[in-house]
């Protein structure tokens, strides 16, 4: 991916309102957890809290 396709990716982001119906495996509940956490924070403190519901 160059610089350009992931700032094209990020321009594009756009919000999701209606879900396919189903269940969402543990394994990628796991792996969206974990790349939330990989996020940067301010100061690196950590601040985030994560509900899953």
């Amino acid at each position: 991916m160059t610089p350009d396709d992931k700032i094209q990716f990020l321009l594009g982001r756009r919000s999701i309102r209606v879900y396919a119906p189903g269940d969402v495996s543990e394994a990628d509940i796991t792996r969206l957890l974990q790349a939330a956490m990989a996020a940067p924070s301010a100061v690196a403190k950590d601040p985030w809290r994560f509900v899953v519901v």
